[in-house]
This record gives C-alpha cells, sequence and structure tokens, in this order.
C-alpha cells in the first residue's frame, strides 16, 4: 500500500495508520515491512488492530517517539506546521 501511495502523491508520507496484519509474521518478516517503510519516507506509524504484539514492539523501538499507538477510540491531534 505505501509504494502505490508513493506513486499517486508526489509529497511526503507523513502518516500510516492501519492495522499491519502482521500479527502471525516471524521477526525478520516485521523488520523488513518497517524498513521498507522507512525507505518509503514514512514519518510516523500508527498500527493498529490486526499488527499483532511483536509488531507493535518493533515498530515501537524503530520508530521511537515517531510512533503512535493505535486502537479504538484514538484521537491523534495533526498541529500542521509552516514547514
Amino acid at each position: 500500500m505505501i509504494l502505490r501511495v508513493k506513486i499517486l502523491i508526489t509529497g511526503r508520507i507523513w502518516l500510516a495508520i492501519s492495522g499491519y496484519h502482521l500479527f502471525s509474521a516471524h521477526e525478520w518478516e516485521i523488520i523488513k515491512v518497517i524498513e521498507s517503510f522507512k525507505e518509503s519516507g514514512v514519518e510516523w506509524v500508527c498500527p493498529c488492530h490486526c499488527t499483532g504484539d511483536s509488531a507493535m514492539s518493533l515498530f515501537r523501538k524503530f520508530y521511537g517517539e515517531h510512533f503512535i499507538p493505535g486502537g479504538v477510540g484514538k484521537v491523534i491531534r495533526v498541529i500542521r506546521g509552516t514547514g
């Protein structure tokens, strides 16, 4: 999906919010996904529902303060800057 978005838009991908369907993936597979997100320029991640605990932990590790834990009822306030 990220690669498709890169084809359709010329701007940056600020946030990828979704269930990433990695609940049954091996650690190396999850790391490959994270690396592809980073290579595609995804600045923030907000994994939800079917991402899985292992993937959540790895996304948190790799994205640090750019990790937003998702879930039902989660409110994300976006403040547009000038840059």
